[in-house]
């Protein structure tokens, strides 16, 4: 991942979570890591994507995983359905109930993001703990039986309901060039 263009030299960096603060007040945009190359995922890859126009915005980098001290590569985890209706993050392999491993991390970025200015959200899609919509099983399930957004996703959706949710699915793709063109 390269720093916006102008961004100062100094970077706040309070690992899992990485903050870009460039010397201008720009907006801020909340995005998952592995869509900008950083190699976050369960199996130690990315999923970088093209984001004409992010350079020029503050950037918050969180991976829930990460920050629930999942590490990398890590086990591949799954929403899972309980049978009293609730929803957790399972192992696949493990069925490990993970789900309270997210509940500080996730809250404390939550509180850090009420305090600036974020113009959008861009998370991976179909993740159990950023994607919008992401498939859920059953215990021990092999086929999905349903879909939820995923833990950090579903905060977000709740915590933050008039700032843009996209994943790498549903960004336009003039959404960032346009937004920085016009401030």
């Amino acid at each position: 991942m390269i720093p916006p263009k102008h961004a100062s030299k100094r970077m706040k960096k309070t690992y899992p979570e990485i903050i870009y603060r460039t010397s201008a007040p720009l907006p801020w945009i909340a995005i998952s890591p592995c869509l900008v190359g950083f190699p976050t995922r369960y199996d130690g890859r990315d999923k970088r994507i093209a984001l004409p126009g992010l350079d020029m915005f503050n950037l918050i980098l969180f991976c829930p995983e990460q920050s629930a001290g999942l590490g990398t590569p890590r086990e591949p985890i799954r929403l899972v359905s309980s049978a009293d209706g609730t929803t957790h993050v399972a192992g696949v392999n493990s069925e490990h109930d993970f789900t309270s491993r997210f509940s500080v991390p996730c809250r404390r970025m939550a509180e850090f993001l009420h305090k600036h200015e974020v113009l959008c959200f861009i998370l991976k899609a179909r993740s159990p703990s950023c994607g919008v919509i992401s498939p859920l099983f059953t215990s021990g399930g092999i086929d999905p039986v349903g879909a939820s957004p995923g833990i950090w996703a579903d905060m977000i959706l709740k915590e933050f309901p008039d700032i843009p949710v996209f994943t790498e699915d549903t960004l336009p793709p003039e959404y960032l060039q346009q937004k920085a063109a016009s401030l």
